[in-house]
Order: C-alpha cells, then structure tokens, then sequence
C-alpha cells in the first residue's frame, strides 16, 4: 500500500523492525530518555532565541528560558539521580552561554538569513513500478539563506562530533534536502550547487557542512523506494 513515514519511523525500521512494530504498527510508546528531554529542550532553546526575529533573546533571557522550560517539563526525573540531572542542567547552561559566544549573539546579524525555523515538509516519492506514490515527512530545525544558496541545518547534542564523510551518507539529512526542494523547488534549482547541509554539534559548538548536489535528490530518492519495498 502507499506509505507515509517520518525519518524517526524509518529510522527505527532500519535500526531494528520488531522495536518499528511495536511503535508504529502496535502503537506502543518508549519510555522517554534523559538524551531525549535533555536534547528536546535545547532545541526548545534554540527555536525561542530567534522565534520574534529581527529582535533576538538576549542571553540572559536564552538562559531564563531554558530554566523555565526545564522546571516545567519536570526534566530532573528523568536522570538518574539528582546529581546526574544537576550535571546536566549546568551542561546545558554552558552550551547556551558558547552558543551565544561563537556565533557573536544577539548582534552576530543571524536573523537576517534563517528563512525558517522548525519546518514540517513532506516529500512524494513516486514508485514507477507499482505506480505509487509515498509521502515522507520531517522537520527541519533551521534553514538559512546564503548570500547565493541554502543551508539546512540540524542541532545535534550527541557527545561525539561526526565526519564530512559520514554527514555526506547520512540519510536524515538526505531526506532534508529532498524536503528543502519539494518546500522553494525554484530557490533549490537556482542555488544549483550551493545547497548545504550541516550538523551543529551543540556540545561542541561546531558545524560540520557539506554540499549536495541535484544529481543527490534523484539516489535519495531511490534509497527511500529501496527502504519501502523492505518494509512492504
């Protein structure tokens, strides 16, 4: 049948199908982890500190958001114990504080290029064999325009950095591509090969870009089909 499917659903197939069933066919939901909480506000973070731009959260204003948003999500019972929670709150206050730092905030002039924060695309992948069509979502923390391009750009607070290489294969961002082309398909062409993708390594304020190019929409789109017919 036609299949609609986010990147953590495909995600999940590929890293093991019987925890895929238990969530997406079985409808079961996961225990949620500190990684997940911890990461989700930061995010939360990072949305708010551009969401009424040109006007940007100052840092004391970030750092009170953050402090907010972690009392109220209850976040210190999802560690392991206090200390652990504690640890990682102060973490995510450093994090903030070299975020604003690196990227010279609130005057680093940012705002100017994010052309959208948080945005929902969804994709159709037509298979030529059966004739169907797939539709494949997501949702992109920040796009920025170039002076000449596009960049998508994906916040990560994994504690290991990752590679050009391994960013190049990386399929998340592949589909992003695919969903920056299918949102501005005009913008996308005539940025012709200045289209980049990049992960943000929060922990480590640092980003890791690498181009993609047209030729990239079409094998994405392939391996996508590829995926489907092992799921089917």
């Amino acid at each position: 049948g036609i299949m609609r499917l986010s990147y953590s659903q495909l995600e999940w197939f590929l890293r093991c199908p019987y925890v895929y069933k238990y969530l997406f066919i079985d409808k079961n939901s996961l225990p949620r982890c500190n990684d997940a909480v911890f990461g989700g506000i930061l995010h939360n973070v990072l949305e708010h500190i551009y969401k009424d731009r040109p006007v940007i959260l100052t840092l004391s204003e970030a750092l009170a958001f953050y402090e907010k948003d972690w009392e109220s999500r209850e976040a210190a019972a999802y560690f392991s114990s206090p200390l652990d929670a504690q640890v990682h709150f102060k973490e995510g206050l450093t994090i903030i504080n070299a975020y604003y730092q690196k990227n010279n905030l609130p005057e680093g002039g940012q705002e100017a290029r994010i052309l959208a924060l948080e945005q929902f695309f969804e994709v159709p992948v037509e298979d030529k064999k059966t004739g169907q069509t797939h539709l494949f979502t997501g949702r992109i923390d920040r796009i920025d325009k170039l002076p000449n391009g596009l960049e998508v750009i994906d916040y990560k607070t994994s504690k290991s950095l990752r590679s050009e290489a391994e960013i190049a294969k990386d399929l998340q961002l592949s589909l992003y591509h695919l969903g920056i082309a299918a949102l501005w398909p005009r913008m996308v062409k005539e940025c012709g090969e200045e289209v980049y993708v990049s992960l943000y390594f929060l922990r480590h304020t640092q980003k890791v870009s690498v181009k993609k190019t047209a030729r990239q929409l079409k094998e994405t789109q392939g391996q996508l089909l590829e995926y489907i017919r092992q799921m089917e």
